[in-house]
């Protein structure tokens, strides 16, 4: 229980300005994702989360099996199931056996599953600029970048787009499994 007499205002920053600070992130994010998975979805059929899975598979280190996936992805098991399901049924990846133990599964990219996320990383790499970079000069970008790392730590730091969002020319050819979420509706189905 927080002691509403007694919160900690640093740099003597009050309950207005935390709240307006709160309010720009959560529009800003919900602008952005609701226009990244709209574009997604038209020009690709491929949801946000989707995307993000698909982009996930690429880092070296992310290939983990499914269950240890599902928190790394933002998922729960069984949507991060449920996930990997669709995406194997349009045959853009597939399930291998864990070499270490052959009880669990790992996901990997197909090639049609490669060639559909450097398409979607072009179009999401232009919504992207679109709807926030190109509003931005070269310095804001790179204060934004450095306070978001400050806040999420870790989290941040470890991010597998390496600093560049969504760039398509750091795809490698084939990849093993982000910070995944279900798009706004809270669905993470291709239409």
């Amino acid at each position: 229980v927080v002691n509403a007499r007694r919160i900690n205002q640093p740099h003597g920053m009050g309950p207005a300005a935390g709240e307006a600070v709160w309010c720009g992130l959560r529009q800003t994010h919900l602008m952005v994702t609701t226009g990244l998975d709209s574009e997604l979805r038209a020009v690709h059929h491929l949801p946000l989360g989707e995307f993000e899975l698909l982009r996930a598979l690429t880092h070296p280190g992310c290939a983990q099996r499914m269950a240890g996936l599902a928190g790394a992805v933002g998922l729960s098991p069984s949507g991060l199931t449920r996930a990997i399901e669709r995406l194997e049924r349009r045959g853009l990846v597939y399930r291998v056996a864990c070499q270490e133990d052959r009880r669990g599964a790992m996901a990997e990219l197909t090639t049609a599953g490669t060639a559909l996320l450097q398409d979607a990383s072009v179009t999401h790499d232009a919504t992207l600029h679109r709807l926030l970079l190109d509003h931005l000069s070269a310095a804001e970008s790179a204060q934004i970048s450095r306070i978001c790392q400050r806040l999420a730590g870790q989290e941040a730091a470890g991010c597998p787009t390496g600093g560049e969002i969504g760039s398509a020319s750091s795809l490698p050819e084939r990849g093993g499994f982000s910070d995944i979420h279900d798009g706004p509706e809270g669905d993470n189905q291709h239409t």
